[in-house]
């Protein structure tokens, strides 16, 4: 069945994982108390896979812990999956399969990564190293359809011109060249918002040229400012208003009601809210906001 509405479900991220798993039934708790859809699980911070094999009883637990709650759920991948990195590129295929694999596993919907990261080189190179981030999505998003999970492929950022990373517009036309229907990409609203300020772009336009591309969001607040300054603590990060924040929702300057309502999202979005762990005593009024952003994308596309 086609899905109609375009954001077919709210959900919140553990943003971390704890020793066995021993923070997670409390935290799925609550997520059922907030009344989402969703819970993305941070497998990437788990002890669930060991040298590109999932671990049988680890998974074991999962499934003993999950499936007891009425939710739906993502993954976020391993953070350090990067398909631009050649040297070590047979090495993040075999742990981004054992991930999908876990993902089909538990009945996942979707599964993050991160596009790719490098050294700022010369276009020549850049050129090539997408090539290669191309031909291994594919390949990665066969596995995907295999598994009955979709790759959802995450705008990221750099703090200066020494690194490299796809602009959200870039990796929407990267991802479109693949093609693949079990690729799709992750909208990070904050790394979008870093990227765009230091490459000189305006934020809500590229957000836009994203959205087509994309069957997954992380909603979180920021200022978009880079890290220049040093800080002790996240609290001071906060407080000069520095780098990828994950803050609740109308702490940072993020212009949620211009921009959201405006993105050309296509139906069957998840709407994930990525708010780091320091301020989840905001969990609840960060629901409520997506809520009425979600209300305000369907109200206007139904309009137009």
């Amino acid at each position: 069945m086609a899905e109609t509405e375009i954001i077919k479900g709210i959900g919140v991220s553990t943003m971390g994982g704890s020793p066995n798993m021993e923070a997670l039934p409390a935290f799925l708790d609550r997520a059922v108390e907030l009344g989402v859809d969703y819970v993305e699980l941070s497998l990437c911070d788990e002890d669930i896979v060991a040298g590109g094999r999932i671990l049988p009883d680890k998974l074991a637990r999962l499934k003993s812990l999950i499936e007891t709650r009425p939710l739906r759920y993502s993954v976020h991948g391993p953070i350090a999956i990067n398909f631009m990195d050649w040297m070590h590129l047979d090495l993040h295929k075999q742990v981004c399969r054992a991930f999908l694999q876990l993902c089909g596993g538990i009945g996942a919907e979707v599964m993050v990564i991160h596009s790719g990261i490098v050294k700022a080189t010369t276009q020549g190179e850049h050129a090539r190293l997408y090539d290669i981030q191309r031909d291994a999505l594919a390949e990665m998003g066969d596995a995907a359809a295999a598994a009955g999970v979709r790759l959802c492929v995450e705008n990221v950022f750099v703090y200066g011109q020494d690194e490299h990373t796809a602009a959200p517009d870039h990796l929407a036309a990267e991802l479109a060249a693949v093609g693949h229907d079990w690729v799709r990409g992750t909208l990070d609203f904050g790394h979008a918002r870093i990227q765009t300020q230091l490459l000189g772009q305006d934020y809500g336009d590229a957000c836009r040229a994203f959205a087509p591309q994309v069957g997954h969001l992380h909603v979180h607040d920021c200022f978009g400012t880079p890290r220049t300054i040093w800080t002790p603590a996240e609290s001071e990060n906060l407080a000069y208003g520095l780098g990828d924040l994950h803050a609740p929702l109308g702490w940072g300057d993020m212009q949620w009601e211009e921009v959201f309502p405006t993105l050309p999202l296509q139906p069957g979005t998840i709407l994930m809210l990525e708010i780091q762990r320091r301020y989840w005593a905001e969990l609840a009024a960060c629901v409520d906001r997506a809520r009425v952003l979600r209300d305000m994308l369907e109200a206007r596309t139904l309009a137009a």
